[in-house]
């Protein structure tokens, strides 16, 4: 079982290590569009969390437990 996690863990990580050089160009557009799907990404993940917000928060907040209300009993 170690012996097949070690086969497994050099086949994946390897080739990153012992690859040649990539000869790749990344041209002057290439970080404003990284910086595009990263805000892009951030902004989405804050439109879903406000659309689904008391989802969320009754999720967060279900474990306390909820008082039955006080009644009075003295007729």
């Amino acid at each position: 079982m170690v012996r097949a996690r070690t086969l497994a863990c050099l086949l994946i990580v390897g080739p990153i290590f012992w690859g040649g050089p990539a000869q790749a160009y990344l041209d002057p557009g290439t970080g404003s569009y990284l910086l595009q799907i990263l805000l892009a990404a951030i902004l989405g993940v804050g439109v879903a969390v406000k659309l689904y917000w008391q989802k969320i928060k009754s999720l967060l907040f279900s474990s306390r437990a909820k008082r039955p209300a006080e009644t009075d009993d003295d007729g």
